[in-house]
């Protein structure tokens, strides 16, 4: 197991649970599935295939995938209409769980990272950032540990890949 997720168990965080740093969309799903992977077959816990290879083969189209989304929520003629009140519309923070889940998985294989998706992380994982989505008092504290050690996780991957 590559040194970076040694660290993240070491700490108490799950490297393989998403969950850990946001649940609410399917980013995870949308970036196997455009590298060619079955994400309800072949990724779960107990047995992932995707590979620094495949990740780094893929990476080019997965980040169009986030410009895309990106262009679409910048864009107010492109955003689709909520059907319901109260239904979900897409924002900027959409594009930086993006990344994040992205960053996750760039940990996990030990692939390359773009610095578009360094300095995406490290912008979306401040807590001057992260606290505008309202955690509930109980969670804060786990809120922002998880974020410091992937935020720290992510610098050390940087800063090893120039070496």
């Amino acid at each position: 197991m590559l040194k970076v997720m040694d660290e993240l168990i070491r700490r108490g965080l799950n490297p393989f649970d998403i969950n850990e740093l946001d649940h609410e969309h399917q980013w995870e799903r949308f970036f196997l599935e455009l590298c060619g992977l079955d994400f309800e077959t072949s990724y779960s816990c107990l047995g992932k295939v995707i590979t620094r290879e495949v990740l780094e083969y893929f990476l080019d189209e997965i980040l169009n995938y986030i410009h895309k989304f990106k262009e679409i929520v910048e864009n107010p003629i492109l955003r689709p209409k909520p059907p319901l009140k109260g239904s979900w519309v897409a924002d900027m923070d959409d594009i930086y769980i993006g990344y994040q889940i992205l960053g996750l998985l760039i940990l996990y294989t030990n692939a390359r990272l773009p610095f578009e998706v360094y300095d995406a992380i490290l912008y979306s994982t401040t807590w001057e950032y992260d606290k505008t989505r309202m955690w509930t008092e109980g969670y804060v504290k786990q809120r922002k540990k998880n974020l410091e050690i992937f935020r720290n996780l992510i610098i050390m991957h940087k800063s090893n890949e120039k070496r």
